[in-house]
C-alpha cells in the first residue's frame, strides 16, 4: 500500500527473545515483485517451505495439463501468469502468517520510503524509551 509515496511496513518482534528488538522483521504492505517474478524459489529463500512446494507442485501440474490434456501454450501461459500474480499479492501475508506461527506479534507499523528508512523511523522512536539515561562521570570523580 503507498500512501503519498510512503509504503507501510508491519514491524514483527519475538517477545520471547533477549533483546527482541534487535532482531525485528520488517514486512512491506502489497505486492511483492520478487515473489511474483521468482515463486517457488523466493519462497525457499524465505524459508516458506510449504509454499514453495504447493508452488512446484501447481507448475507440475500446470505442466501436466499441457502434455496430457492437449492445452494450448498460450493458455498454460496465462494460468502461469495468474499463479504468479496471486503469489506477488499474498506473498508478505505469508511471511507474517509464518513469523505469528514462530510467536512473533506485530509491535509496531511504520510508513516510509525504503526499508532503511522504516528501520531508521522505528528504532528512533523504540530506543529512547529501552535505554536507560547515561550518567556523565567525570574522570575527577574516579
Amino acid at each position: 500500500m503507498m500512501l503519498n509515496g510512503f509504503k507501510l511496513y508491519s514491524v514483527h518482534i519475538d517477545p520471547g527473545a533477549a533483546r527482541p528488538y534487535e532482531t525485528a522483521e520488517f514486512i512491506a504492505e502489497g505486492f511483492n515483485f520478487w515473489a511474483f517474478v521468482f515463486g517457488a524459489f523466493w519462497a525457499l529463500y524465505q524459508r516458506l517451505w510449504l509454499l514453495a512446494v504447493v508452488l512446484i507442485g501447481l507448475n507440475a501440474m500446470l505442466a501436466g495439463m499441457a502434455e496430457y490434456m492437449g492445452f494450448s501454450p498460450v493458455s498454460i501461459y496465462v494460468l502461469q501468469m495468474g499463479i504468479q500474480i496471486m503469489v506477488g499479492f499474498q506473498a508478505n501475508d505469508a511471511r507474517r502468517i509464518a513469523l505469528n506461527k514462530k510467536g512473533y506479534i506485530v509491535a509496531d507499523m511504520v510508513a516510509a520510503h525504503t526499508l532503511l528508512h522504516a528501520q531508521q523511523r522505528f528504532y528512533d522512536r523504540y530506543l529512547p524509551t529501552a535505554v536507560p539515561e547515561r550518567v556523565p562521570v567525570s574522570f575527577a570523580q574516579a
